[in-house]
């Protein structure tokens, strides 16, 4: 295929209206050419009647079949004012590229306290374990307040004080498994998102590992907000008469250990699995350990 002749002096009054340079412009109208199912130079004559430029010698110059074309492919009122109005360099800098992150904040951080502490640091350039340590930190004081405890715990103490099934203070679900599961989690996130970033620096956490995080967090939350608080099971009758002491069986053994049932032991190799998949995140260059 021949190289398009275009109009030069068309080409030329397209480039100062545009302010851009002539080549800029001929490879433009080489993309709507080819965007459109036309010749270039059918292309240039409609693109310059976009721009409000006169195209009746350039029109008249071309042959009969692309005159034709450029009839076919009229362009509609609202296509000629988005042609003509070019764009300034201040308004095509507004366009930040962290837009994107703003609405993955958005979408994934709903809890207000999370958004307020978390928001800025993921919009920054670097040191993402700050809305880790962050999110963190509003996990364990959530557990602390809808558990009512006074207790300095911290950790995976605090929420096993919190969520344990055997005696919980915030009861999740009627089902020990639901119960269970959402102790594990909340256990999890403590032991291998909190502690490495409460007690260590590290710049190995990147802006989609805080997102995924805070917004898991953000769920949880959530969910913990819908519990109910439950009065602990130590706790004297309102009657003010100590509480009676539950028998032990004779048959059991104080030194006897119960064994597990199958939902516990299924909800600890989920959350060992879990354990070893974030600790790759947290930790890439280090060997899991299956102990961990």
């Amino acid at each position: 295929m021949g190289k398009a002749r275009l109009n030069k002096s068309l080409l030329e009054k397209m480039a100062r209206k545009l302010k851009r340079t002539p080549q800029s412009v001929r490879e433009g109208i080489s993309k709507r050419a080819s965007r459109r199912d036309m010749t270039a130079e059918a292309a240039q004559v409609q693109w310059a009647k976009e721009l409000n430029i006169s195209t009746a010698g350039a029109f008249q110059a071309l042959a009969p079949h692309l005159q034709q074309q450029v009839r076919d492919r009229r362009p509609s009122a609202q296509t000629a004012a988005r042609a003509t109005r070019v764009e300034p360099a201040s308004s095509r800098s507004a366009r930040r590229p962290d837009d994107g992150i703003r609405e993955a904040i958005n979408l994934l951080l709903v809890d207000p306290e999370v958004k307020a502490r978390c928001a800025d640091l993921l919009r920054a350039r670097r040191k993402f374990d700050r809305p880790v340590n962050q999110a963190t930190l509003v996990l364990e004081d959530r557990l602390r307040t809808l558990g009512n405890v006074k207790e300095r715990l911290v950790g995976a103490s605090l929420a096993a004080k919190v969520l344990h099934p055997k005696n919980p203070l915030l009861r999740i679900s009627d089902e020990n498994d639901v119960q269970e599961g959402i102790y594990f989690v909340c256990a999890g996130l403590v032991s291998v998102f909190r502690n490495p970033t409460h007690h260590h620096l590290t710049d190995k956490v990147t802006r989609e590992d805080a997102l995924s995080v805070c917004g898991f967090v953000d769920a949880i939350l959530r969910i913990l907000d819908q519990g109910k608080r439950v009065q602990p099971a130590s706790a004297s009758p309102s009657d003010g008469s100590p509480r009676p002491a539950a028998p032990v069986p004779q048959s059991q053994s104080r030194s006897e250990k119960r064994e597990p049932t199958s939902g516990e032991i299924m909800a600890a190799r989920r959350s060992q699995i879990y354990k070893d998949h974030v600790r790759r995140i947290m930790h890439p260059d280090e060997p899991v350990d299956p102990e961990y």
